[in-house]
């Protein structure tokens, strides 16, 4: 009887044999496929990761581009209106009853002017990193040789006191005025061209260019492609060149100027030094 029971008994082992074999197999590919999702997950996540990143990064970089652009647009509007106003504050300072009320009213006036003419050449040197020219549409030579202007400008009033000389105050009128609308034209026509709505309707060609939805072209297919620094890149890294080289040439001579004073009209005393200028008030 006994026998029988073990004879039975290993006749049913190597089924169970089998059987702990079979479910360690299915366990064991079980835990090979969770750890496969998991490797495929985080790689996944990972992908995701980098891809939010550098989607962050590029649209941040564009979007300050942009920003930066639109607001030294802004700033130029604000300079010239002020600087074409110079009569009205002139008139408003005669009507001042008091000394103190005419000077501040007039220094308001100077430091806000040449205060935006100064944010205009910070600002707008971003201008002159060849990079943005790739990242977004840049109007060019409108906006490059716009920024020139007004520090050529900035230099005049340096060297030049425009306040007392009718002849320099308007060579930088003129100055501000040429900047102001070579950047506005810029900006309406390239930079914020209607063609970057999407219900324009306009279509990019396998060359890069922008065509009218019929196919033909217009007054902003033509700008856009012609003065867009994304498109005519030839044109774009020429307005570098020039502007960098001009803007540069400015900032030599206002340096010689400021390091290696030469009397110029009524600058003549203001660039002596300080001991001269004592000498001065003691005479007076």
């Amino acid at each position: 009887m006994f026998d029988k029971k073990v004879s039975k008994m290993k006749g049913a082992l190597p089924i169970f044999m089998l059987l702990v074999m079979a479910l360690s197999l299915g366990f064991l590919g079980l835990v090979t496929t969770f750890v496969s999702v998991g490797h495929v997950v985080a790689s996944s996540s990972q992908n995701i990761s980098n891809g939010v990143s550098s989607g962050l990064s590029a649209g941040g970089s564009v979007f300050t581009e942009a920003t930066i652009a639109l607001v030294v647009g802004i700033l130029f509007i604000g300079a010239f209106s002020l600087q074409i106003a110079r009569n009205y504050f002139l008139r408003i300072l005669d009507k001042f009853t008091l000394r103190l009320g005419a000077d501040i009213w007039w220094l308001a006036y100077v430091l806000i002017r040449d205060g935006l003419m100064f944010a205009i050449v910070l600002m707008g040197f971003e201008l002159f990193y060849v990079g943005t020219y790739t990242d977004y549409p840049i109007a060019v030579p409108f906006m490059p040789l716009a920024i020139v202007f007004i520090a050529a400008a900035l230099a005049t009033k340096l060297i030049y006191d425009t306040d007392e000389s009718e002849n320099a105050n308007r060579f930088v009128s003129i100055l501000i005025a040429a900047g102001t609308f070579l950047y506005v034209i810029g900006v309406v026509f390239v930079t914020e061209n209607i063609i970057g709505y999407a219900n324009a309707n306009y279509t990019t060609t396998s060359t890069g260019t922008i065509t009218t939805p019929a196919g033909g072209s217009n007054i902003w297919t033509y700008m856009y492609n012609t003065f867009s620094s994304t498109v005519n890149t030839t044109l774009a890294l020429d307005s570098f060149y020039v502007c960098f080289a001009l803007l540069s040439l400015i900032a030599l001579i206002v340096f010689v100027y400021v390091t290696f004073p030469v009397k110029i009209g009524r600058n003549a005393k203001a660039t002596d030094g300080p001991s001269t200028r004592k000498n001065v008030v003691e005479e007076e």
